[in-house]
């Protein structure tokens, strides 16, 4: 991500800043430790970025202009849904864990 807005010239031009993209890379890659530890919070989090993703690119998909973008904002919003109830029951599972009654 950092490669990327580091890459393109005149990036406000196209609606982005360094910091900002420095700032999702970082919140992102703090997102993605926690989950690797098992964290209900970084899950949660992420969560809510992805049902936040999929709430824009369905208000895309109503300005969708072609057969292409209708395309893609679908199959956006199908993998994102996939995704975010593949991850309920993920955090269903670390919910339980930390319930657990120790011996």
């Amino acid at each position: 991500m950092i490669a990327g807005a580091a890459t393109i010239k005149d990036l406000s031009r196209h609606g982005g800043s360094l910091p900002g993209a420095a700032l999702l890379a970082v919140v992102l890659a703090l997102l993605a430790q926690g989950m690797y530890r098992r964290r209900y919070w970084a899950v949660l989090a992420f969560e809510a970025l992805l049902a936040f993703q999929i709430l824009v690119t369905s208000l895309a998909l109503v300005v969708a202009s072609t057969i292409a973008a209708a395309g893609a904002c679908l199959l956006s919003i199908a993998l994102g849904g996939w995704l975010f109830w593949k991850l309920v029951r993920v955090m269903g599972r670390i919910q339980a864990g930390e319930r657990e009654l120790p011996g």
